[in-house]
């Protein structure tokens, strides 16, 4: 049986991988987008937690907040990060 905060974690997961996904296409269209990969990076994973906390954990114990907070922030931080960088590199090597 899955629990909740594993579907928290792999929804996490997603998020980070299409947040990579968008910031390199954003950033393929030229221009100055300094801060925004901060932003999509920001606002996806308030999202998550958004999600998270009105959807997909409807009840949850005061002592668990912050683990539905942190629950998956590493790997979406690292899957943000790889796929942006992953695809960065690959579009300069061509």
């Amino acid at each position: 049986m899955v629990s909740e905060f594993d579907k928290l974690y792999w929804m996490r997961i997603a998020f980070g991988f299409l947040g990579g996904l968008i910031s390199f296409y954003l950033n393929q269209l030229g221009g100055d987008f300094a801060l925004l990969p901060a932003t999509i990076f920001m606002l996806l994973y308030l999202a998550s937690f958004y999600i998270a906390r009105y959807f997909l954990i409807k009840e949850i114990k005061p002592e668990e907040t912050s683990k539905l907070f942190f629950n998956g922030l590493g790997g979406f931080i690292f899957l943000f990060l790889f796929t942006w960088i992953l695809l960065f590199t690959f579009s300069i090597a061509h």
